[in-house]
């Protein structure tokens, strides 16, 4: 666990790094350190920081809220301007410790005002307001010292570069106020460490901005000589890697926005310098916020739902999210028990055209694939008639008909007819429907509430119904015929595999499986218990602890000294979500179990998706999910896994690129939890489970 120093300063370091979205303390630490090559800049800004977290702390905001430095960077980039332009001094002091009060005053307002009217980042906007107001201001306090009138030691570095790679150093520079050569490659050089797609992004901003800007002034020279243009950096940055999710799409936007930037550039450069004060990122807060909103209008989709501390991680997140949990539309449980067959499904070449293109309908059918028995002309040949209709969702009963009688094969009604029929609005707000059931079959009424699974009718044949069968359709509301809307099936097996969800074909024989009350038991984690495994790796052995918690949104994890892992139940699946930290062995039960259907099935065989984070080096990541954004199954990492016996699961994970494999075993605990653990070279065995007080420590052996 973090000590209070340590947090403290890993604060104020990430202070530092969020100037370029970036939330990691070594990152922090470098910026800080570069920034005493101004010394007076360096102090303001410290002071700034340390007046806004006391202020902070003065007026009870919670040190969580702290931590990861979105609400100190604005004032530190206020003590920065302030300390690049006067002298240090007590005046000074005085000066910096209001400035960066009143600008994480504004940081706080803002970011709330943003946030719920707008949905939008507040980027340096606190700065450029206030930064705009201390440059305002000071013209009348005489008693401040400019620095600039007085003599400094600031080193000077020439490293004789061409214009334009002299330009982009100097403006990546200039957004820490250094604009020197060597300030912007070390800051080049850990942007690159970080993120090659950030890095790749900052070129780009730049070196288009820089031209277009030539093209329109007719002089390079001096386009390339404009620090001002760090705007482009900051802009391609934030765009192209931050707000969106990495790909082709979204570099082209944010080059657009670039583009579309050299106009606030110029024009925002003449408007303040009319009033004495420099232009700071205004260009790019506009420019940024203005594609934002319009995006955001837009429900663009490559917007994230999570934003990661890079953009690879964003972009690894974003992949394995989709695979692992595709946006199907609603789920909705099998109408019924046993084995039946895709007769029709979604753009079926019957009736499942139009505004009725997505549903189902189910029949039975023997191992010929027939599904009548005899001549098939009585509605009693049919093996799908009067089988029992199980309720597919949870909710309440809106409209029901049981009236009209089964037709004789070979004679149904005319075309939009529904005949017998029951819709089921869901506790979402969905519309289920259920037709062509047997006649007075239905076992519920209207206004009943129903769970998923109950036996509420019988198949039968009424209706535009040429045989027997089950038909399933989500609508947009309550009356008979509405129009479908798209959905998906959950909890089934075919072909020997099993689906969470998901959207069988027409032909597909499919299972309906029952939910196991051991599995459920045995994944069952209670807060504040504890799990300690022996844990071995490559010849090395030591004992590891883990803790169930529960985090602060209400969702559970198991806790380590090292990371956490994420995990949860979704109808009858335990899975587990994401793993942090750098724990090895929870990456391993990750690997080992992504998910673990919780029903009966022998030699059940089911599938996941698993993120590059879990398996690859840091440069191999990076590189691979750089390719991956704009080739995406190039990041594709999937597991096959197949029980092999009661609570024993093995499997083996693959990589889409390189051939590479790991195999893995997991057994589950007669009790609780997880007795064996492999993947790869790591094996952990249960030592002991038990309740707790509090957390325990691991240990080595």
């Amino acid at each position: 666990m973090k000590t209070p120093m340590k947090a403290y300063l890993n604060a104020i370091a990430n202070s530092y790094g969020e100037v370029l979205f970036i939330s990691r303390p070594w990152v922090g630490v470098v910026f800080l350190g570069l920034s005493f090559l101004y010394p007076n800049m360096a102090l303001m800004g410290l002071v700034a920081v340390l007046a806004s977290y006391l202020f902070a702390r003065a007026i009870g905001l919670k040190k969580g809220f702290l931590d990861s430095g979105f609400y100190t960077y604005n004032p530190l980039l206020v003590g920065f301007a302030i300390g690049r332009v006067f002298e240090l001094g007590l005046l000074s002091l005085f000066f910096t410790l209001i400035a960066s009060v009143v600008t994480f005053a504004l940081t706080i307002a803002l970011n709330h005002f943003f946030t719920h009217l707008f949905k939008l980042p507040i980027l340096s906007l606190p700065f450029v307001i206030s930064g705009s107001l201390v440059f305002l201001a000071a013209r009348k306090y005489s008693g401040l010292f400019v620095g600039y009138l007085y003599p400094t030691r600031t080193p000077v570095w020439e490293l004789g570069l061409p214009f334009w790679l002299e330009g982009y150093f100097k403006s990546l520079g200039a957004i820490f106020f250094m604009p020197q050569v060597m300030v912007g490659m070390i800051l080049a050089l850990t942007i690159f460490l970080v993120s090659r797609i950030w890095f790749l992004l900052s070129l780009a901003g730049y070196f288009s901005g820089s031209l277009v800007t030539g093209l329109m002034t007719g002089s390079m020279q001096l386009s390339f000589a404009d620090y001002n243009h760090f705007n482009f950096i900051l802009i391609a940055m934030s765009l192209g890697g931050v707000f969106l999710i990495p790909s082709p799409k979204s570099y082209l936007l944010a080059l657009v926005a670039v583009a579309v930037s050299t106009l606030f550039v110029d024009a925002v450069e003449l408007i303040w310098a009319s009033f004495g004060i420099p232009a700071f990122p205004l260009p790019f807060v506009l420019v940024t916020l203005l594609f934002l909103y319009i995006l955001t209008l837009l429900e663009f989709p490559l917007i994230p739902s999570v934003i990661k501390e890079s953009p690879e991680r964003t972009l690894d997140l974003h992949l394995t999210q989709r695979r692992r949990f595709p946006n199907l539309g609603p789920m909705v449980e099998l109408p019924f028990s046993g084995q039946w067959k895709v007769w029709q499904g979604f753009d079926g070449p019957w009736t499942h055209q139009g505004i009725w293109a997505q549903a189902y309908d189910f029949v039975v059918t023997d191992s010929r694939g027939e599904t009548f028995q005899g001549a098939g002309d009585r509605l009693t040949d049919y093996y799908a008639y009067k089988k029992p209709v199980l309720a597919p969702v949870t909710g309440r009963v809106v409209a029901l008909d049981q009236s009209r009688p089964d037709t004789p094969i070979g004679s149904p009604e005319p075309p939009g007819s529904w005949g017998n029929y029951l819709v089921i609005k869901t506790e979402e707000g969905f519309f289920v429907e259920l037709s062509h059931l047997a006649q007075n079959s239905i076992k519920v009424k209207a206004g009943d509430w129903v769970m998923a699974g109950y036996l509420i009718a019988q198949c039968g044949n009424s209706g535009y119904s040429p045989e027997p069968h089950i038909h399933l359709q989500v609508q947009i509301d309550a009356n008979i015929g509405s129009p479908t809307r798209p959905f998906c099936l959950g909890n089934y097996r075919t072909q020997g595999t099993y689906f969470h969800q998901g959207r069988p074909a027409t032909g597909d024989q499919l299972e309906s499986l029952i939910k196991s009350r051991t599995l459920t038991r045995k994944t069952a984690f209670s807060l504040d218990r504890s799990f300690t495994y022996l844990a071995k790796s490559r010849g090395k052995s030591e004992e590891v602890t883990w803790v169930v918690e529960m985090n602060e949104d209400g969702s559970s994890a198991l806790v380590s000294k090292r990371g956490k892992l994420y995990f949860g139940k979704q109808q009858n699946v335990f899975f587990v979500y994401s793993v942090e930290g750098t724990d090895p062995y929870l990456k391993a039960l990750y690997q080992a179990l992504p998910r673990l259907p919780l029903v009966e099935g022998d030699q059940l065989v089911f599938e996941d998706h698993l993120d590059l984070e879990a398996f690859f080096a840091p440069l191999a990541k990076g590189l691979l999910l750089l390719a991956s954004s704009f080739f995406g199954p190039l990041a594709e990492v999937k597991g096959r896994y197949r029980f092999d016996g009661p609570g024993l699961v093995k499997g083996q994970v693959k990589s889409g690129w390189g051939g590479w494999a790991m195999d893995t075993y997991v057994k589950l605990d007669q009790q609780l939890g997880f007795l064996v653990i492999e993947a790869g070279a790591i094996r952990l065995e249960l030592i002991e489970s038990k309740l707790i007080s509090q957390k325990f420590q691991t240990k080595g052996s």
